[in-house]
């Protein structure tokens, strides 16, 4: 049986004590994973990718189209026949987090080191993704850009 393709973001910031990771909860058996899903038509994959991240833990952020590792897992379905998947994982830059976002009732969202995200991680062969990522994080040179204001709006600044 051939393999299944998912697409999966790694949420990430740099924190104080370096890399942090944010986990979500799978809506059933509530273990910690990144967000994740099936590819997408008419959109590349780590644009669905980013897509994935806001439904299911609420960010939103810069998306790499570079791949930062991939990973296996047996999907179960309701029937409870197991199918082989590969997620193929891109990382992204988080610099806005909703306070509401579609799955919010169904899921946990949980900030936390990079190697508490190791130790929490539900899947075996995502736990060697993260590891990886965060022994050998990308660098960051710039923060996010902020949009600037236009003539008008500083204008009207002036004035309240």
């Amino acid at each position: 049986m051939k393999n299944a393709h998912q697409v999966a973001a790694l949420p990430w910031r740099q924190g104080k004590q370096g890399v942090e990771i944010l986990l979500v909860t799978t809506r059933t058996t509530k273990r910690w994973v990144i967000p994740k899903g099936w590819p997408m038509v008419g959109m590349p994959d780590h644009d669905a990718a980013a897509q994935e991240a806001f439904e299911e833990a609420g960010v939103r952020g810069g998306i790499s189209s570079a791949a930062c590792g991939r990973y296996g897992y047996l999907k179960i379905s309701e029937k409870g026949k197991a199918r082989p998947v590969t997620v193929t994982v891109y990382p992204l830059f988080v610099d806005k987090e909703l306070a509401d976002w579609p799955e919010r009732l169904e899921r946990e969202r949980r900030w936390i080191s990079g190697s508490a995200a190791c130790e929490l991680a539900g899947e075996p062969e995502l736990v060697s993704v993260l590891k990886n990522f965060v022994d050998h994080p990308p660098e960051v040179t710039t923060q996010p850009k902020v949009a600037k204001k236009s003539f008008w709006q500083k204008l009207l600044a002036m004035f309240r």
